[in-house]
C-alpha cells in the first residue's frame, strides 16, 4: 500500500504545504486529524498566519515536555562492539520458513505459463 499526500492551503499555512503519512501512521493519526479539520472547517483563522509565533509555540510546547533524562550514549568502541553483536546474532538466526499454510496450493493441470513466451511459437523470424 502505497503513501497518502495531503495539502494544506491558506489561510491555514501561508503557501500550499504537501503532508505525507505512511498508511500505518494514519490509520494511527485519524481520529485527531478528523477532529483538527472538522474544527478548522468550523472556525477558519481570521488573522494571518505567523511562522515566528508558530515556531515560538512549538518551542514553547517542547520546552514543557518531560523528556526522559538518560546517560550519555555509548563511546564509538561500545557502539561499534554492540552494532557488530547485533550483526552477528542477525546472521547466526535461523533461516525463515514460510509455514506452509502461506503457500498457494495449485495442481498443474490448472496452472498455465502466460506472458511474451507463450505469443512466440519458438521461431525469430520476427526477431530484428
Amino acid at each position: 500500500m502505497g503513501h497518502v499526500g495531503l495539502a494544506l492551503d491558506p489561510p491555514y499555512a501561508p503557501q500550499r504545504v504537501p503532508i505525507v503519512f505512511d498508511p500505518l501512521q494514519l490509520q494511527r493519526v485519524e481520529p485527531g486529524l478528523r477532529r483538527a479539520v472538522t474544527a478548522a472547517k468550523a472556525s477558519p483563522p481570521t488573522a494571518p498566519w505567523s511562522m515566528a509565533r508558530s515556531i515560538a509555540d512549538v518551542h514553547r510546547f517542547l520546552a514543557a515536555r518531560p523528556w526522559p533524562i538518560s546517560r550519555p550514549g555509548p563511546t564509538k568502541d561500545e557502539a561499534e562492539a554492540q552494532m557488530a553483536k547485533h550483526r552477528a546474532d542477525f546472521l547466526a538466526r535461523p533461516r525463515y520458513m514460510r509455514p506452509d499454510s502461506h503457500n498457494l496450493h495449485v495442481s498443474e493441470e490448472h496452472w498455465r505459463p502466460h506472458g511474451p513466451e507463450e505469443e512466440n511459437d519458438g521461431d525469430d523470424a520476427g526477431a530484428e
